[in-house]
């Protein structure tokens, strides 16, 4: 089922070109978005269920019980990027880096 999402997720990507997939980014309780600067990150629709997919050293109940778990990676969240970034801070280490 989660291979099924993640296959969803990315054919969403493709069809929004100025979309990320996020991973590991955890909201706080309630947030269903954030927005930083000019890029907007929101929960994708399986929160829930991925955010307690991955590590928790101790359990924790807020917006949802979250088991201590020793977890994985998970899409967490997309992000819309501005039609036009800023350049880096630093500059990259090759010129083929991508982010």
């Amino acid at each position: 089922m989660l291979d099924a999402s993640i296959k969803n997720l990315k054919k969403i990507a493709k069809k929004v070109k100025n979309q990320k997939q996020i991973y590991n980014f955890e909201f706080p309780s309630f947030c269903k978005q954030i927005k930083i600067d000019s890029y907007i990150f929101q929960r994708v629709p399986e929160y829930a269920e991925r955010v307690k997919s991955l590590q928790h050293g101790v359990s924790v109940t807020h917006e949802f019980s979250i088991p201590t778990t020793t977890g994985s990676h998970a899409i967490t969240s997309l992000v819309d990027l501005p039609s036009k970034e800023k350049k880096a801070v630093f500059p990259w280490g090759n010129e083929k880096s991508t982010a």
